[in-house]
Order: structure tokens, then C-alpha cells, then sequence
């Protein structure tokens, strides 16, 4: 149920039955570096290349400057709309191993490779000499030849045929303009590209052999078998290659590079330096829970992405030397609070993690401190953060200078603590083992038990990381456990817990959330929201409702009458919307905004939706109210903006929709072109009346036929104004 999602995206979505508003992303933090699957160095530049956690459609370049390697920096980033996947990079040209749609594909970077020119879509193995691409395709015995014509426009300029059978190619290996291709059922093919006009396709001297890795330096090029065997060519002489010796398994694959007479090989949790032997010198070592996505070298820096982050060393003869990270910046975030302008995250992987938003289009992370627990939730009061984590029990951080927290005193429960609410100086916190404590935290350097309430192991125990199940809101303690009834009680220092109300309608129902406003206690389980009316201690809405059979909610925000649901299960993920101008009778908003992983925690403030998903924080601002009138008909009841929504969805196979605001009543015209700027369809091109359009293109042409798979423009003109879209079409 919990999903991981990738990519920044800028989304916009209408909720548009009676109310509803338009949510714009504005802006979302880094979080999982655990996705990076690349990178390139130079003296004093990183670049990474990452997948992207919230769109399931994107990578990021990002660029660091690594000219002091203790202190790396972020210097700048783009986003790219592609899909996710394992990544190799040969200077200009990044692979992806697509699983979802399991063909791969190649990106092709600018010149400074901080900007995406390119896609192939379904070619096996792509490489660059001269400033042409050569596209190797095992079901297509042609060679196509490309060149990039500018920053924006590429072309296949010729194509050459292969001798024999069509190979299955899976590695590519440029020497001195001669292009050495291993492959499954053809052994090695070399193809000398000296002249692009007279192409030739060289004796080799292996013509059969199961290849899987290949690797050259030192006039020498290395074939890796699939049954671990290694060939060793002397290509001195790099059109006449000859076969020197044969390696046994060396106990490693031909992953990585060859560089200063060394082999650095890349194993699932190492990176190991072997010299021109094969004897191993120096191995990295990880722990067997961090997996290594790649790794560079430039002078006597080594640069290793991992699971956990990038990490930076120095590299001598002797010894390989830790330098810094540029480490995640949430391992797992689970719930947050959010006081001015900071965010405090209960990350469950790292700790405390805290975020500035004073300029909520680029929220900036301040610090973190790591607890090596299982952090699970937040509560911030006055200068301190109260965390509940599962290993250390209450934590106490002294938040004064948000830079630099400081951790004052932890109280340990042998349940492990799970969630936690703050009333004055008395703290409530449940556990793992179905136990409830208030806690005096007077003094916050040594917090003292005043009660524990334990509830009948009629309960499940084990819990969600996500759950919310203690509230303070109104005179009352709330508190509920998995699938257990949800608890009214007083409390009082004197007489401790005292049992007001029960609401015992769990139906073996899983909770996931109490959050209350004003007088309106929101309880958020697997098949729906029940609403109780906290002065009363009686259900607004019994009934259940936010519920479907292929999603549950999890968690809620209001905003006057809209509130926004968050979404998940068998994969289906966002934000539902509903009108809750009479509470009893709650309506559901059309649209919704949809995500790649359910967020666990909402909080809408100044005028911003913040979510926050295990893969991070996103920002979301209302960009225009609108209603329904007696006709069924979009009206706008706010400021519109002249602005061309991302088409939805994007990627598309089929057909997608297109949506736009006007500011005023003009003549539009909406026209679909090509990347090397020929129109291919005309959709609009008509008067409109100001507010909320929208419109579909069926990936056809003119004359009604199917477009091919590739990048297109869609532009929008409304009088004078402009604006111009990208949209991904995958057949």
C-alpha cells in the first residue's frame, strides 16, 4: 500500500463538482537519493543522475560542486520527464532499463549534459563517436545513425546493415572510432564509423560466445562470458584485434571503468580496486543492506551513490579515506508539524529532520539529527520536538536553533513509543504494546511517567508506521489501536484516564488517523471516515464515507468546507476532495490529484497544501476556486490566471487531456507539433470565454492518423499571450 513515487512534476487538477479548487505544485524537497542511479565527475562538478520520487516519470540532473570535496554543494538542477530504471552512462548518453514497460531506452544529454535533447525509445544499445549516435536494435539488423542538429532538434541522417543473423546485443565499446559490440549469439562485431560515408564492418576474432560485459584500457579490451569467464584482447592495433589470454572467474562482473592501470569493479555492496591481474588491492565495503547504484573517479577522489546517498572519498595507493555525504535528505518520512515557517519531520530511517519553507517554491533542508531508531512521530512545543520513536521511546530535541538540534533526554518504553500528542506540559503517548502514558515533561530534561492505561490484548499489536492514533482535541484524550473501538477519557493529574465515550464500530476496520477541527473529529480507517462531533461526544457521520474498493483514506486536511483525503491501496495513490459545507452529507468532488505514493500526513497553511509521503515533502498552492452552476458549467469565483496545465495523464498511450485557464474572453488557438516544429494537429482554434477549458487529443494527425511515439509540443494561444507544453507519447 505504501509506494514509493518519483519525479517533481507540476500538476494541475480540477475538483469541479459543486466547489473545488485547483492544486498547483509550487515546489517539493529532495528526498530519496537512494535513487540515483549515475553519475559523472569532473575536477570540480558532480553530476548525478537521479530518479525523481514524485512522479513516477522523471529523472534530475543534479550538479554539485566538488571543487573542496569535504564541503560539496548543490549548485543547480533540471528536470526531465522519462522513466525510471537502471542507468549507464557513456558521456552524452544515459541507458535506462525500463521494467514497467521492460524495453530499454536512451537519453542523450546536451554538450555541458545538464539537458535531455533526445529519446530513443526501443533500440537495445546506443553509443556515441563524432558527434553521431549509433542505435543498435536485436529485433532490426540496421545500424541507425544520428546526429543531434542543435540543442532541440535531432534527426537520423543514414543507416548501415550488419552482415548475418540479427545479434542480440548487450554491450557497446568504442576504441579509436572503431565500435566494439559484444553480443548473446554473434560473439564480437566490430564496426569501424572512421567515416560516416564509408562505414565497414571489420574481421572479428571471436564470431560466437554468450557475451555480457565489456571493458577496455591500456590498449587492452576485456569480454566477460556469462559464466563468468574473461577474454583479454590486445588492440594495439584497434582494427586488428588479437586474442592475449584467458581469466578464470575473477569473482566480480565487468562492471565499472578502468582507469590509472586499475580495474574498479562495482559488487553488489563494494566497490573493489584490482590491478591488471585481477588481483584484488583495496575493496570499499557496505553494509548488506546498502546497495551500490554506480561510482566515479577523477584525480584521487572516488565518488560512490548508494542506497543511502553519495559519499565522497579520497583515494590513495595505500588507503581509501571517507571525505563527506551528500546524503538524503528523508530516509523515510512518516509525519511532520509545522510551526512558521519550518517543517519538523519524524523521519522513521534517520531522526529528526528540519525543513525551511520561508520560500515555499524552494523548501531548503536546515538540518538533521540522526537517531538510528525508528522514528514515527512529531509534536513541537515552544523550543523543544517530542518524538516518538520505537527504539529510544520519547525523544526530547532542544529545537532553539533549528541548524543545529541538540538531543536533551530520551525516556525508554519497552513497547517502543508509536505516536504522541501535547496538552500544556503533559505529554500522551502510545506504544506497540497497546499502553497509553501521559508523561510530565515540566522539566523536558527528565520527563517523569505520571500514568499508563493498558488496553485488553483483544487488539491486534502489530501497527502501522503511519498511524496517528493519539489526538488531544477538545476536554478529551482520543486514542484508538489498529482495529480496536476509538476512546473517549478525561484525564486529570489526580485521577488519571477516565473512560467518557466509546465509539465501537471498527468492524475489524484498520485506523489510520484521528485529526480534528474546530468541533469535528475526522477518524480515518480502512473503509472510511467516520465523523464525531468532539463537544458531544456523538457521530456527525456515521457512515462511512471516502471509500472504494481498490482504495482506502489514510489521512485529512480541511480548508474551509474542502476537505482533501489522502488516498492508497493495490496501488492506487493521490488526493480525493470533498464538500463538507454540511458534514453529515459529505459530497465528493470530481477530479483529484493524483500520486504515486499515498501521503501520510497533510497540513494545509497559508494558503498551501504540504503533503508528505515516505518519499518526501510536496507543495501545493489553490490556483483558482470554482463551482458548478444550475447548468452543470464551470464558473470561476476567483483570480484566474492565463496559465496551460501539464496534460494529463503524461505520459500517454492513447489520449490525454489538455488543460487551461484564461484570464480574459480571446480568440485560442491550441495546436499539437513535433519536435522539429511541424504542426500535427490543430485542436483549438475558436473564441473562449474566460476561466476553465479543457480539451483532448487522441495522438492522431491531421488526416487522422496515429502519431509515432515520441515527444510533442502542445501551444496555446489566447490573444497575445502564449505558452507552450511538452507531452510524452509512449505506443
Amino acid at each position: 500500500m505504501k509506494q514509493k513515487a518519483l519525479f517533481i512534476v507540476a500538476v494541475v487538477m480540477c475538483f469541479s463538482t459543486l466547489y473545488g479548487q485547483l492544486l498547483h505544485k509550487v515546489a517539493s524537497l529532495d528526498i530519496y537519493d537512494d535513487h540515483i542511479h549515475n553519475i559523472f565527475a569532473t575536477d570540480s562538478l558532480l553530476f548525478i543522475l537521479r530518479a525523481d520520487w514524485d512522479n513516477e516519470n522523471g529523472f534530475s540532473v543534479n550538479i554539485y560542486n566538488i571543487s573542496d570535496p569535504t564541503k560539496p554543494y548543490l549548485i543547480g538542477r533540471q528536470h526531465k520527464e522519462t522513466y525510471e530504471g537502471e542507468f549507464e552512462f557513456q558521456d552524452r548518453v544515459m541507458f535506462i532499463q525500463d521494467s514497467d514497460f521492460q524495453y530499454p531506452f536512451y537519453v542523450i544529454l546536451s554538450k555541458d549534459k545538464t539537458k535531455a535533447i533526445h529519446f530513443f525509445w526501443y533500440p537495445n544499445k546506443v553509443i556515441e563517436s563524432n558527434a553521431y549516435f549509433y542505435e543498435f536494435c536485436s529485433f532490426d539488423s540496421n545500424v541507425r545513425i544520428h546526429q543531434a542538429l542543435s540543442a532541440t532538434a535531432f534527426q537520423q541522417v543514414k543507416s548501415y546493415p550488419l552482415s548475418g543473423s540479427k545479434p542480440i546485443f548487450t554491450g557497446l565499446s568504442l576504441i579509436d572510432d572503431v565500435i566494439y559490440i559484444i553480443t548473446k549469439n554473434a560473439g564480437l562485431i566490430l564496426l569501424d564509423v572512421a567515416d560516416i560515408d564509408s562505414i565497414n564492418e571489420l574481421t572479428s576474432p571471436i564470431t560466437e560466445g554468450n557475451f555480457v560485459g565489456i571493458m577496455s584500457g591500456n590498449h587492452k579490451v576485456w569480454l566477460e562470458k556469462e559464466a563468468g569467464e574473461i577474454i583479454e584482447l590486445d588492440i594495439s592495433r584497434p582494427r586488428l584485434p588479437v586474442v592475449s589470454r584467458t581469466i578464470s572467474d575473477i569473482g566480480y562482473n565487468l562492471t565499472g571503468f578502468w582507469q590509472d592501470g586499475k580495474f574498479y569493479l562495482k559488487g553488489e555492496n563494494e566497490v573493489a580496486i584490482l590491478d591488471s591481474n585481477f588481483s584484488v588491492e583495496n575493496t570499499l565495503d557496505f553494509p548488506e543492506y546498502e546497495f551500490i547504484d554506480s561510482f566515479t573517479k577523477t584525480n584521487k577522489i572516488l565518488i560512490v551513490s548508494s542506497t543511502t546517498g553519495v559519499e565522497i572519498y579520497s583515494l590513495t595507493d595505500e588507503s581509501i579515506s571517507y571525505l563527506s555525504r551528500l546524503r538524503k535528505s528523508v530516509g523515510e518520512a512518516i509525519h511532520f508539524e509545522k510551526r512558521d515557517n519550518l517543517l519538523f519531520i519524524a523521519d522513521f530511517a534517520d531522526g529528526l529532520t528540519i525543513v525551511d519553507v520561508t520560500k515555499v517554491q524552494r523548501p531548503k533542508l536546515l538540518s538533521k539529527y540522526y537517531l538510528n531508531g525508528n522514528t514515527r512521530d512529531i509534536k513541537v512545543s515552544g523550543n523543544y520536538a517530542y518524538l516518538a520513536d520505537y527504539v529510544h521511546g520519547l525523544v526530547v530535541m532542544q529545537i532553539s536553533d533549528p541548524e543545529n538540534p541538540q538531543l536533551i533526554s530520551t525516556l525508554h518504553f519497552d513497547g517502543g513509543a508509536m505516536s504522541l500528542d501535547i496538552r500544556e506540559k503533559t505529554i500522551f503517548l502510545t506504544t506497540n504494546k497497546n499502553e497509553l502514558f501521559a508523561i510530565d515533561i515540566n522539566d523536558p530534561i527528565s520527563p517523569k511517567i505520571l500514568h499508563r492505561m493498558y488496553f485488553d490484548g483483544y487488539y491486534y499489536s502489530e501497527k502501522w508506521l503511519s498511524e496517528k492514533n493519539v489526538l488531544v482535541a477538545g476536554d478529551y484524550v482520543w486514542v484508538f489501536f489498529d482495529n480496536s473501538p476509538l476512546f473517549a477519557y478525561c484525564y486529570g493529574r489526580n485521577n488519571g484516564f477516565i473512560e467518557k465515550a466509546r465509539f465501537d464500530e471498527p468492524f475489524l476496520s484498520w485506523g489510520y488517523e484521528i485529526k480534528a477541527f474546530d468541533h469535528m473529529l475526522f477518524f480515518s480507517q480502512e473503509n472510511g471516515i467516520q465523523i464525531i462531533d468532539i463537544n458531544r461526544l456523538s457521530y456527525i457521520q456515521k457512515d462511512r464515507f471516502a471509500s472504494g474498493m481498490e482504495w482506502s483514506p489514510e489521512a485529512v486536511t480541511l480548508d474551509g468546507d474542502i476537505l482533501y483525503v489522502s488516498m492508497g491501496y493495490f496501488g492506487v495513490s493521490g488526493i480525493k476532495a470533498y464538500n463538507m459545507k454540511d458534514p453529515q452529507h459529505p459530497i465528493k468532488l470530481e477530479g483529484g490529484l493524483d500520486l504515486n505514493s499515498a501521503p501520510q500526513e497533510m497540513i494545509f497553511d497559508d494558503n498551501y497544501l504540504f503533503i508528505l509521503t515516505p518519499a518526501g515533502i510536496g507543495v501545493y498552492s489553490p490556483y483558482n476556486a470554482v463551482k458548478v452552476n444550475e447548468k452543470n458549467n464551470i464558473e470561476s469565483i476567483g483570480p484566474v490566471a492565463f496559465h496551460l496545465g501539464l496534460n494529463y495523464p503524461n505520459p500517454f498511450n492513447a489520449e490525454t487531456w489538455i488543460w487551461y485557464n484564461l484570464q480574459d474572453t480571446k480568440k485560442v488557438t491550441i495546436a499539437i507539433y513535433n519536435v522539429s516544429g511541424c504542426k500535427v494537429r490543430t485542436l483549438i482554434k475558436q473564441k473562449q470565454s474566460r476561466g476553465i477549458h479543457h480539451v483532448k487529443w487522441d495522438g492522431r494527425d491531421f488526416s487522422g492518423k496515429e502519431v509515432s511515439s515520441g515527444v510533442y509540443l502542445c501551444q496555446l494561444k489566447a490573444g497575445e499571450r502564449m505558452a507552450t507544453r511538452k507531452m510524452l507519447l509512449v505506443r
